[in-house]
């Protein structure tokens, strides 16, 4: 009786990693690597803003104060993840956000949401701090 491995094939991507210094294209080529191994890597063309805004919050914001991780929590539940929610990072660009940010402080009358200025500042502040996204390598 013969056996025989079924073998997975892996389609092998050019990618390109950017820095100004080799060895920022180096650390950069590292941690990638390391994100790899450890399985927690996500390919910048492929992963959707809302993924990666639960990604942020769950491992980055760690070393916030609790009144300030839920203050981002409910910003991404009711404001960013329905605007940005399905939007691939690699499409996601200054005029969706500028759209985005218009509209917030848009009179309701005028079809916006009608707030503050100070508000949507607030809730450009919290986009901006995950918008640190995955490495892009294209």
């Amino acid at each position: 009786m013969f056996q025989t491995k079924q073998h997975k094939i892996i389609k092998q991507i050019p990618k390109s990693i950017y820095s100004k210094t080799r060895k920022g294209v180096r650390e950069r080529l590292r941690k990638i690597t390391s994100e790899i191994d450890e399985g927690s890597y996500l390919e910048p063309s492929k992963c959707r803003a809302g993924k990666w805004l639960d990604i942020w919050l769950n491992e980055y914001t760690e070393n916030v104060k609790p009144y300030t991780k839920y203050s981002y929590r409910v910003t991404i539940k009711n404001h960013l993840k329905p605007a940005f929610g399905y939007v691939r990072l690699s499409e996601l660009n200054t005029v969706i956000v500028q759209a985005f940010l218009n509209n917030l402080v848009r009179s309701k009358a005028e079809g916006g949401k009608g707030l503050s200025p100070k508000t949507a500042i607030n809730i450009h502040g919290v986009f901006t701090v995950p918008s640190n996204r995955p490495s892009t390598s294209a």
